[in-house]
This record gives C-alpha cells, structure tokens and sequence, in this order.
C-alpha cells in the first residue's frame, strides 16, 4: 500500500514523502519533494 506523509530533515526543510513499505519491514521511497506552503501549515498545526 502506497502512504504519504511530511517530515523534516536534516537540514530543516519539510519534505513531502510518498513511499510504500514492503513486506520484509523495508521501506522503498518513491518520492520526497520540499513541503508547499499549504502542507507546511498543516504540519506546523
């Protein structure tokens, strides 16, 4: 099943990632692309 979410990295910049996670527990990033200003909001609240 394919899941997104927002997290923060290293270097303080919101990410938006979209990413599925297998069957053995790993987890296979599909895509992360820096937060928009809505999703940012969202997170900060």
């Amino acid at each position: 099943m394919q899941e997104a979410g927002i997290d923060m990295e290293r270097k303080w910049h919101l990410l938006y990632v979209v990413y599925i996670e297998r069957d053995n527990g790993l987890i296979r990033i599909i895509s992360a692309i820096e937060a928009t200003r809505e999703e940012r909001k969202f997170y900060e609240t």
